[in-house]
């Protein structure tokens, strides 16, 4: 039955129309849908808990081994969306843990490596989230993911790798998972302690280490070798050294740039290589022209070899805003005003995520006091005009800004010209 409480706007009957509707968007033909991404899809994205569960439990009572055990991972993480969603109305820190606790119960011990890497990643997002609400219940999370990761990898190493070939081959792609986030545990276990502490840099030591082992222990290169070099920068930002995230980051665009640009290779480079970097270069590092020209120079890198591939437009869209920001923090006049009517026609745009990234380069730029004045009030403005959409952070820095701007009017006219 649907929870009441979800549905407390809604008809029953428009909760059924739901199910219908969705249903006639998977293939019209019902043996041929996959009813175990079905499942999650109700659960994860509608958020339609009972009917994910209903249909995965009845392919865990009723499916083949293969099919039972997608069943039970799809439903430990529909059961972890569900504790989310519960948390966010009731904030109750302890009910969240328990949910948490009987979603990975649902896991059991997998024995297969698809089930291992699930269960592992499960426990270590667990991990992140708790880290500093309960730090002993996330590492004890990440205890138990390294535990099972690690023992589950060396048995694939020692008894299949070079004694089965035809079956090294198909767990190939979850053995570099598992391996990935085997090293990934002791850098979330390393968040998990307080930053500066021997704990936390023995643990970022262990997983260096490991991704050393990892990348030669490799047939052929993997989306998870990519992925060690933000892993890298992650434990470099941790250190508080962002210049050294930068070059992991800057590390992860050369070692694809040999490849062919493609929609899968343009994705891994910008989301996890040039916007990395953009975004410290723009931010912590915009100290120094040096690197705010670096970011230009990373954006016309990027869109000369990936621009032309319409599907990563999104990413560009985002890339675009640290270039902005950096165009007007270089303080090029001729270049300011082009780039900043871009950035006000960006903060309009009708996707939210990506508005509120265009507000809060408005609301940096607001800030500088070596920019115009009717500018930076200008772009306070902008901001403060999407106040009930704004985070905290952003809010805070708008204030700072209008703080520095009217201490900054000389006379009475001006105050009343630009201030809110």
């Amino acid at each position: 039955m649907p929870n009441p409480s979800r549905f407390m706007t809604m008809p029953r009957i428009l909760a059924g129309l739901a199910v219908a509707l969705v249903l006639s968007l998977f293939a019209g033909n019902a043996h041929a849908r996959d009813m175990v991404e079905y499942g999650r899809y109700l659960g994860v994205r509608l958020q339609m808990w009972e009917e994910s569960y209903d249909v995965l439990d009845k392919i865990i009572s009723g499916g083949s081994a293969e099919e039972k055990a997608r069943a039970r991972r799809n439903k430990a993480e529909v059961m972890k969306a569900e504790a989310d969603y519960i948390f966010s109305q009731d904030q109750d820190e302890s009910g969240r843990t328990a949910r948490y606790g009987k979603a990975l119960a649902e896991f059991g011990d997998p024995e297969d490596a698809a089930g291992v890497v699930a269960k592992g990643v499960m426990q270590l997002d667990l991990a992140m989230g708790l880290r500093r609400t309960d730090p002993t219940t996330a590492r004890q999370y990440c205890d138990d993911a390294i535990k099972m990761l690690n023992d589950k990898r060396v048995y694939l190493d020692e008894k299949v790798r070079y004694e089965n070939q035809s079956e090294w081959e198909k767990v190939y792609p979850d053995y570099s998972r598992m391996f990935f986030h085997f090293c990934r545990g002791y850098y979330v276990k390393g968040m998990c302690f307080e930053a500066g502490s021997p704990d936390r840099e023995a643990n970022f030591k262990l997983c260096e280490r490991n991704i050393d082992e990892f990348q030669f222990s490799l047939d052929y290169p993997t989306e998870e070798l990519v992925l060690t070099y933000p892993l890298l920068g992650d434990i470099e930002l941790a250190r508080g050294h962002p210049e050294a995230a930068v070059s992991q980051f800057t590390g992860c665009i050369s070692f694809l740039q040999g490849e062919a640009a493609t929609e899968y290779l343009g994705r891994l480079a910008l989301e996890h290589g040039y916007l990395r970097a953009a975004e410290l270069l723009t931010t912590e590092l915009d100290f120094d022209p040096r690197n705010l020209e670096k970011c230009v120079d990373l954006y016309a890198e990027a869109f000369g070899k990936y621009g032309q591939i319409s599907e990563l437009n999104f990413y560009f869209k985002r890339f675009q805003l640290y270039r902005i920001s950096a165009l007007i923090k270089l303080g090029d006049e001729a270049k300011v005003r082009g780039a900043i009517d871009l950035l006000f026609k960006l903060a309009a745009d009708r996707d939210i995520t990506f508005r509120r990234q265009a507000l809060v380069v408005l609301s940096d730029i607001a800030t500088r006091d070596s920019l115009d004045n009717e500018l930076r009030f200008k772009c306070a403005g902008i901001v403060y005009s999407e106040l009930d959409s704004n985070p905290v952070s952003v809010i805070l820095k708008n204030i700072q800004a209008y703080q520095s701007l009217i201490a900054a009017c000389r006379d009475v006219k001006t105050f009343e010209t630009y201030a809110p």
